[in-house]
Order: C-alpha cells, then structure tokens, then sequence
C-alpha cells in the first residue's frame, strides 16, 4: 500500500486503509509520548506533569491497537466515514520528533515546549478517530468518549501551565 494513500470511499482497499490510518494515528500518539518524556527530562521539574500526559498517550496508542483489533474482527460494526492522508500523518509524526530532538538540544525553552504541546493537543487527532467511523459498537463508542475527554484535559493542564508561568 502506498505511504501517500487517500482511499475512494467506493474503493476496494477500505479495510486496508482504515488499517492503515489507524496504524498511523497509533504512531502518532507514540511520537507525542516521546515528545513529552523528552520533555520531562529536559525539564524535570515539571517531570510527573509531563510523564503523565505521556502515560496517557500510550493508552491512546493501545486503545487504537484494541481498534484495529475490532475493525480486523468485526468491520461490519465500522462504516468509514473520514480518511485521512498516510503521508499527511508521516509529516506531523516526524515534526513531533524533530521537536522531540531540538528539546533536548536545548534549541527549545519552556515556554516554546509549552506552547507546541498545546498546539499538539489543539490538533486534536485522537477526536478525528471518532470521526473515523459511524459505529454503534458500544466500546467503540465508550473508548472514543474516554479518548475525547482526556484531550480535553490535556488542552486544558497545558493551558493552566502556561498561563501560570507566563501570564499575559
């Protein structure tokens, strides 16, 4: 399957690119725990508070493996509604990492980490996942609620943060 892959919505490969795309989506939450485990050596002071958001995207990353599964095993329980580009996901996991990099280069201050972080979170992709299908599968459902809901709180922890340390 071509990494730059944009599926007709008739077309035949549905299951694969909706395999495909959730695999990416799961290497992008890999790419942000990364991120804010550098993060959190970097700035140890603030390590419990980015070790934390890491440890919840790696329930993001295993909750999208869990789907996988479920789409694998029952995909009449999943109709593809929103596809998104493979290639477009490969761009955003490889400034993540890149950003990962000038963290720990010291080409990054606090308040710059902050910042992509909340931009990051503002890009909300996990939400896109429950967007992804129309599904009644209820845990489906209930794990895309749970995904939505903690990316709002991590919005908004980031948020707090930055206007703690750098009010307007």
């Amino acid at each position: 399957m071509p990494d730059d892959i944009i599926i007709d919505m008739d077309g035949n490969d549905q299951g694969a690119a909706m395999i495909a795309i959730l695999q990416k989506l799961g290497e992008t939450e890999e790419a942000v725990a990364a991120l804010y485990r550098a993060y959190a050596e970097v700035w140890p002071a603030d390590g419990a508070f980015w070790r934390t958001l890491a440890k919840t995207e790696d329930g993001h990353r295993a909750y999208i493996g869990h789907v996988i599964v479920m789409v694998r095993e029952r995909p009449d329980d999943f109709r593809p509604v929103h596809f998104f580009s493979v290639e477009m996901l490969d761009t955003f996991i490889k400034k993540i990492q890149g950003h990962a990099v000038m963290a720990r280069a010291g080409q990054l201050n606090e308040k710059q980490a902050l910042y992509e972080a909340h931009q990051i979170e503002n890009m909300a992709l996990e939400s896109e996942l429950a967007l992804l299908f129309k599904s009644g599968n209820a845990e489906f459902l209930r794990f895309s609620a749970t995904i939505l809901s903690e990316e709002k709180e991590h919005r908004d922890a980031i948020h707090r943060l930055i206007q703690e340390r750098y009010p307007k």
